[in-house]
């Protein structure tokens, strides 16, 4: 393994030019030091996985070290740890020899002596957290000259030098067994010197490699390279490290653990928007679609596939994955990069002052031609995204804004291994509660009569979106609703020979779960959230039975989940309501936010049936869900591979259409119990109590003292465990304006009290005020707007692009919910901020222009600021609840009075009184 370093002195203009020198020096992996470059994360640049370490994305670019890694060996990585921005920690395991390999940039020799004590505490307190048996590589910039005397850490061939950073790093080789491997290999000095002062002209040994003095892993050589040039003046060192063979076995995960995934085949989808090609397309399926009389649903589905992946092979073509966002060169600079490197091999072999020079100029030359480079590909890009923004083609810009801010938000490392996954997903996703251990069966299964309908095909499929994961299967959605006829009856045919015979095709059983990082240990399988993708067909399917199912069915007004008509923010509005008037009747408030255990995985099966049965649903609906929930399987997705199959028995299906339906009945059926023996509890409203407002499994409790809260408490979990569901009591939190703010007690367990929560996506603070809720939505935007800088700031780019862009991302984070905001002067300020905020920087103008506002409002155009379309959205709520049912709780609430006299003094701004 040849493992490298490279001071490159800023990588944001060199990264094309940087990546195709270590590529014809062939590293396996290369540390580079003094990238420059901001945040921690990780991308895929040619055939390099690159993992970086920076400053915080807030300050100013300096220091930075990252890691170059060859593909072939990303499968060894185990761990990343970033320490910081001078030092990176990978940890692998390569033909089972654990190595732990640091990148390291340490502090100048003339640093302050409080920042060189942070570094190597730093890196003395990273070196004494790698387990013993590993093998240590510390490797980078260190800034320090060794000398050649301390012949217990350095060897007999290093420079005579030494200064404060050298013997600081012997001393720290000292105390952890470390060794300087540069100096113990005979070189020419050519070889020797990694770096040579361009002013002074003096030769130093400043980038190292360190190991352990006692090592298995045998170090060939270290040495210099001077023919790859950046425009730096630090050479690259390379070390060639040998791993003996280890005659143990090789690997204790089994290997039907891992397949390859088949099929993966993207077809241009886009081109059946042109008539010509959409109807061409329907020529071709409808030829090879034959007769199905004859067939189950297992054959007519195979057939279907095969018809419309051969009529996609013929019409549309492959699309070839598609690379991140990438700057090209041109050949003239890229032939003006060569004549540079050759004048810069001639300068270094002969040292002359007029090659130096010539080298110089030539470096300009290059720089700035990098530069025009560079704003002629975003002149392109701006372009691309001027001509079809805010036009028919609005998808397409919105890919390629997604795709030049697009920061790898998903991993390229696989650190968990399969057999891992395996264990985790089949604890959560098969049931282990013996008590709800029992297999689904269909009762009084008969041959119905067929109900599915062409208009019931059409809708499913207008309701199906795009440009979503078509696995498994790998049919994609765009490839049925550019249908014509053919296919609808073709799917009609399909869906009710299913209706008639209850068998279900093979693959609508198989789903595929792809996990996402939330935050914390990488290593932990607790810190992702599975997502699950079921086949499109079976999307389609389930939908149909869905619309047939909830006919007739009515759930309480506390529910606002997976409801037509309803939103989020019926519940924000009910709760901001009662907040505002019990604070101005000084009546104290009791809120218990609810977070039910994994609620969506955890729903028993064998309850399902039971409860949709007592709402009378047709018993031929219900035996056909039951059939659905057979034999369920899934398999784990890791980048483009998947495992074996798992059984799935528990929770419910993720991606199917019917499961928030069902979701909905489930939780009625839980709660019904509980809202008849909490009936005279909760917040009076009129004649009526409201307990709790519920929005799928979002719940928040409320109660008119603390008694009531407990005792509602009790019964509801008491309820829920009844169902088989578990509140997480962890991160259920209490909440109370103006009463008593202690924790509260349920048996032997304690729920915290906090000062505000974030119920759903909006801040609610103990003081029942909506500036905290301000301040979030405004800093949300404020970082949407610094990540668009360089497209917002680029000249190219019309005025009127700009503010549709701003209309379309940065306006709709700031005014989620805002139609509860009552507005006075200063808040009014702090939102037109913001905006200003982005139209000064579309206008390319500063605060060192000194130009007033009324000035820069009038150069952008605008004709209706931010707060009046936040008006407008106050006053359009209004009349969405004033038109609502009387018996909807967000028409009761706007117009419900306290019984109990208004406190003293000056009345607050209400919302009522706003709109």
């Amino acid at each position: 393994m040849k493992i490298g370093t490279w001071n490159i002195q800023g990588l944001r203009t060199k990264q094309r030019e940087v990546i195709s020198k270590i590529e014809k020096m062939n590293l396996d992996i290369i540390i580079l030091t003094e990238t420059k470059k901001k945040g921690t994360w990780e991308e895929i640049l040619n055939e390099y996985l690159h993992i970086w370490s920076g400053v915080p994305k807030d300050f100013r670019a300096r220091s930075g070290v990252s890691f170059l890694i060859k593909r072939k060996w990303t499968k060894f990585i185990k761990q990343i740890e970033n320490i910081n921005e001078r030092i990176l920690r990978i940890d692998m395991n390569v033909f089972r020899h654990k190595i732990t390999i640091l990148g390291v940039y340490a502090v100048n020799d003339n640093a302050l002596v409080d920042e060189k004590n942070k570094f190597f505490q730093d890196l003395s307190e990273t070196i004494a957290s790698i387990p013993y048996q590993n093998e240590i590589i510390l490797i980078g910039d260190f800034n320090s000259r060794v000398g050649n005397r301390e012949r217990e850490v350095v060897g007999q061939y290093g420079e005579e030098s030494i200064n404060d950073n050298g013997e600081r790093l012997i001393n720290l080789c000292k105390e952890h067994a470390l060794c300087v491997r540069n100096t113990l290999f005979r070189h020419k000095n050519i070889h020797k010197y990694t770096r040579i002062d361009p002013v002074r002209n003096i030769q130093s040994v400043i980038d190292l490699v360190v190991v352990k003095n006692e090592r298995r892993v045998k170090l060939n050589d270290v040495r210099v390279y001077r023919q790859p040039e950046c425009g730096t003046d630090h050479h690259m060192v390379v070390s060639k490290h040998v791993f003996p063979f280890r005659n143990k076995r090789r690997c204790t995960e089994k290997d039907t653990d891992f397949l390859i995934e088949e099929n993966d085949v993207n077809f241009k989808t886009d081109l059946l928007k042109q008539y010509s090609v959409e109807m061409l397309y329907q020529n071709r399926i409808k030829n090879k679609l034959e007769n199905s009389e004859d067939k189950s649903p297992e054959e007519m589905y195979n057939h279907l596939k095969e018809a419309v992946f051969e009529a996609a092979k013929e019409v549309l073509g492959v699309e070839h994955e598609k690379s991140k966002f990438v700057e090209k060169f041109s050949e003239n600079l890229e032939s003006m990069i060569k004549e540079k490197k050759k004048i810069y091999l001639a300068w270094i072999s002969n040292r002359n002052d007029d090659t130096r020079k010539e080298y110089g100029e030539k470096r300009k030359e290059v720089k700035e031609l990098v530069k025009i480079e560079k704003n002629e590909h975003w002149e392109r890009l701006c372009r691309d995204i001027d001509s079809t923004l805010g036009y028919n083609r609005s998808t397409e810009a919105w890919k390629t804004i997604k795709n030049m801010r697009k920061n790898c938000n998903r991993s390229k490392i696989q650190i968990i291994t399969p057999t891992k996954w395996i264990d985790y997903y089949e604890t959560i996703l098969q049931e282990n509660r013996v008590e709800y251990q029992q297999d689904l069966e269909c009762t009084h299964w008969q041959e119905w009569e067929p109900e599915i309908s062409r208009l019931d095909v059409k809708r499913a499929l207008a309701r199906a979106k795009n440009n979503k994961a078509p696995e498994p299967g790998n049919l994609r959605m765009e490839l049925l609703k550019y249908r014509g006829s053919s296919i609808i009856e073709y799917l009609q045919n399909l869906f009710n020979r299913i209706e008639v015979s209850g068998v279900i095709p093979q693959e609508w059983n198989m789903s595929y779960i792809s996990s996402i990082h939330k935050k914390g240990d990488k290593t932990s399988c607790e810190n992702y959230r599975g997502i699950s993708v079921i086949p499109s067909i079976a999307r389609l399917f389930p939908s149909i039975l869905k619309e047939k199912i909830q006919k007739g069915i009515t759930f309480s007004e506390e529910q606002s989940g997976f409801r037509s008509g309803r939103s989020c923010l019926d519940n924000i509005h009910c709760l901001r309501q009662i907040i505002e008037k019990y604070g101005m009747h000084n009546i104290d408030t009791y809120m218990t936010f609810i977070d039910l255990e994994k609620a969506y995985d955890s729903v028993p099966r064998c309850k399902i049936w039971p409860a949709i049965k007592r709402l009378k649903v047709q018993e031929k609906w219900i035996n056909l869900v039951t059939k659905m929930y057979q034999n369920t399987e899934a398999c784990i997705k890791m980048g483009r591979k998947i495992t074996r199959s798992i059984r799935t028995n528990e929770g419910l299906k993720q991606g199917c259409s019917l499961s928030p339906l069902l979701f909905n009945i489930y939780m009625e059926q839980a709660l019904e119990t509980w809202y008849k023996k909490c009936s005279q509890m909760g917040v009076p409203i009129n004649d009526k109590c409201l307990h709790a407002l519920v929005f799928a499994d979002d719940q928040v409790i409320m109660a008119a003292d603390r008694e009531d809260m407990e005792y509602m408490l009790r019964k509801l979990k008491e309820e829920y465990e009844k169902w088989g569901l578990k509140i997480n009591l962890k991160k259920t939190e209490y909440l109370c304006i103006g009463g008593d703010a202690s924790n509260i007690n349920i048996a032997d367990d304690e729920i915290a009290n906090v000062s505000k929560f974030k119920y759903l996506g909006t801040v609610i603070t103990d003081d029942g005020k909506i500036d905290k809720d301000i301040t979030t939505r405004l800093a949300m935007g404020r970082n949407v707007i610094k990540a668009l800088h360089g497209l917002i700031w680029n000249s190219v780019l019309r005025q009127d692009t700009k503010r549709h862009i701003f209309h379309s991302i940065v306006k709709i984070i700031i005014l989620y919910g805002a139609e509860m905001w009552p507005l006075t002067k200063r808040r009014r300020d702090r939102i037109r901020s913001v905006e200003l905020d982005f139209m000064r920087r579309s206008l390319q103008i500063t605060r060192l222009d000194k130009i007033r506002n009324e000035v820069v409002w009038e150069r952008a155009g605008i004709q209706t600021t931010i707060t009046r379309r936040l008006e407008n959205k106050a006053l359009q709520w209004y009349g969405h609840v004033q038109r609502m049912r009387n018996e909807r709780w967000p028409k009761q609430i706007v117009n419900w009075i306290p019984e109990r006299s208004r406190r003293r003094g000056r009345p607050g701004l209400t919302w009522k009184t706003y709109t």
